[in-house]
C-alpha cells in the first residue's frame, strides 16, 4: 500500500489543502487476522491523494494484491447526510475525509460493520458483498460481535441490535435493546471523546452474549447553542458542553444481555467521576476510572453477573494521571499498564509495567500498547522525540526487542490469532509517503518484507 503522489510542481499550501494535510490516500485503520481462507488484512484508504472519499480495502499479505471492497457511490446517494453524533465524532477525531472513516470487524475478519450516511452496512470481507439494513437513518458507531453474528449500534439515543445478514436480501430490522427518555445510551460523553480518547460507548463480551454499555445523563450539563456561520439561515444547534468547573455528564456503565435487554449497573464509586477506558476484548471486563482532578486513577475488573468491581491497581500523581492508549490490558494473567516513574532516567520515564513492575528500560518512553496476549506485548516507544518504533516484550523470556530499525516513525498492528501477519506502517523521513509492510507475526521487518 502506497500513498499516491501529488502532481508536481504544486505550491505547498495548495498541496496541503488538496490532500487535507496529506492524509488523503494514506492507508489507515489497518487490522490483521486469520479467516477461513488464511491471513487477511483490511484497511481504509481513498483512491488517491486528492480523493476525499475513504473506502474499505483488503490486502493479501502473501502476494501484496489489494482489492477495493466498498464502492461508496453504489451504497448511498447522500454521503453528507450524517447523524449529529457522527458529525461530532468526526470533529473530535479531527477527521477530514468522507465515506467510510471507521469500521469494526469480527474476530475472524470476515464480517465488517460500518455506518454510511446514517445507515448500517455490513460487508463480507471474503466475497465483497455489502448489505444495507432497513430502519433508522441515525446509526452511529456500529460494533460487531466477536462471533460475527450480530451488530449493536447507537441510534435515536438508544442501543439497537440486529443479526448479520448471511445472504443477499436477508437483512431484517433491528430491535431496541435499551432506551430511556432524556438519556443517551451507548455513546461517549464529551469529556471522554474529546479529552480521554474514548470514542465508544458499546463493548461486546468475548463470548458475544452481553454488552457493556454507557448511560449518559446530560441533564445537569450547561447547554450551548452553536450557529453555523456558513449557513446563517439554519437555527443554532444545542450542545451539552461541560465547561471547566461546571457539571459533567453523569456517566455510568451497565451490563446488558444481548438477547433479552436485561441490564445491571456496574458498581463504580461516585467519586470516580470519569470513565476513562473500557476493555472487554478478553475477560475480565476491565475499566479505568479517574477522579475529577485526574490525580488518581484505578484499574477495576468487573463481575458481569452482579456488577461488583475489584480494584487491581491504583495510580496516583501529584499533577496528573494520563490515560495511555491500549491500557489497561491483560497479557495472560498479568495486568499491563504504562506508568510514569519519576525515579527512572533523567527527568523520569513512561514505562511498560507488568503487575506494577517496570519491564522496559529507563529513558525509553512508551507511547501506547498496540497488543497484548499470553505470549507477547507490543508497544510503541522512543528514546528520541523524532523517532518512534514498535518494541516487543516476550512474556516467556522477559526480553524486550525493537521490531525493525530505529529510524523514522514505525507503527505496528499485530495480527489476531496464530498464523496472522503483523503490519508495520513506516513513515520514512527521507521518502515522502507511507509504506506498509506485512511480516510474519513477531518477526523483524526486513527490507524485502511483503508490502505495497
Amino acid at each position: 500500500m502506497t500513498t499516491p503522489a501529488t502532481d508536481a510542481p504544486v505550491p505547498f499550501p495548495r498541496q496541503q489543502a488538496r490532500t487535507r494535510r496529506f492524509t488523503l490516500g494514506v492507508p489507515r485503520g489497518v487490522v490483521s487476522g486469520v479467516g477461513d481462507e488464511g491471513p487477511r488484512i483490511l484497511f481504509l484508504r481513498s483512491r488517491g491523494g486528492d480523493d476525499p472519499v475513504t473506502e474499505v480495502w483488503r490486502l493479501d499479505p502473501s502476494t501484496g494484491e489489494e482489492v477495493r471492497l466498498v464502492d461508496v457511490d453504489d451504497l448511498v446517494a447522500d454521503q453528507a447526510s450524517l447523524p449529529a453524533a457522527e458529525r461530532a465524532r468526526r470533529e473530535r477525531a479531527r477527521e477530514q475525509a468522507a465515506g467510510v472513516v471507521a469500521f469494526d470487524a469480527d474476530a475472524a475478519l470476515r464480517h465488517v460493520a460500518f455506518a454510511l450516511g446514517g445507515r448500517l452496512i455490513t460487508l463480507d470481507a471474503a466475497s465483497g458483498r455489502c448489505t444495507r439494513y432497513p430502519g433508522a437513518q441515525t446509526v452511529f458507531d456500529p460494533r460487531i460481535s466477536p462471533d460475527g453474528r450480530r451488530v449493536a449500534f447507537h441510534a435515536d439515543d438508544g442501543v439497537h441490535v440486529t443479526d448479520v445478514a448471511e445472504t443477499a436480501g436477508s437483512a431484517g430490522p433491528a430491535r431496541h435493546l435499551v432506551a430511556e427518555a432524556g438519556v443517551r445510551w451507548g455513546v461517549a460523553e464529551f469529556v471522554a471523546a474529546e479529552e480521554m480518547g474514548r470514542s465508544h460507548g458499546l463493548w461486546w463480551s468475548p463470548d458475544s452474549t452481553r454488552l457493556a454499555v454507557t448511560r449518559v445523563d446530560e441533564s445537569a450539563v450547561t447547554t450551548w447553542w452553536i450557529a453555523d456561520p456558513a449557513n446563517p439561515a439554519e437555527p443554532p444547534v444545542a450542545h451539552a458542553y461541560p465547561a471547566a468547573g461546571e457539571a459533567n455528564a453523569a456517566t455510568s456503565l451497565w451490563i446488558v444481555d444481548a438477547a433479552t435487554g436485561e441490564r445491571r449497573k456496574v458498581r463504580i464509586d461516585a467519586e470516580e467521576e470519569y470513565l476513562a477506558t473500557v476493555r472487554w476484548d478478553v475477560d475480565p471486563l476491565t475499566v479505568l476510572v479517574q477522579s475529577r482532578d485526574q490525580r488518581r486513577a484505578r484499574v477495576l475488573t468487573v463481575d458481569p453477573g452482579d456488577g461488583s468491581v475489584r480494584v487491581r491497581r491504583e495510580l496516583v500523581d501529584d499533577a496528573w494521571v494520563e490515560p495511555v492508549p491500549g491500557t489497561p490490558a491483560w497479557a495472560g494473567e498479568h495486568l499491563v499498564t504504562v506508568e510514569d516513574r519519576a525515579d527512572l532516567g533523567d527527568g523520569g520515564t513512561r514505562v511498560l509495567c507488568l503487575d506494577g513492575e517496570p519491564v522496559t528500560d529507563a529513558g525509553l518512553q512508551v507511547r501506547d500498547v498496540a497488543h497484548a496476549d499470553a505470549d507477547r506485548v507490543v508497544v510503541h516507544a522512543a528514546d528520541d522525540p523524532t523517532r518512534l518504533a514498535p518494541y516487543q516484550l516476550d512474556l516467556h523470556t522477559r526480553v524486550v526487542r525493537r521490531l525493525g530499525p530505529d529510524t523514522g516513525v514505525r507503527r505496528a498492528v499485530p495480527g489476531r490469532g496464530a498464523g496472522a501477519w503483523d503490519v508495520h506502517s513506516v513513515h520514512d523521513p527521507d521518502v515522502p509517503g507511507v509504506r506498509v509492510e506485512a511480516v510474519p507475526a513477531g518477526a523483524v521487518p526486513a527490507d524485502d518484507a511483503t508490502g505495497a
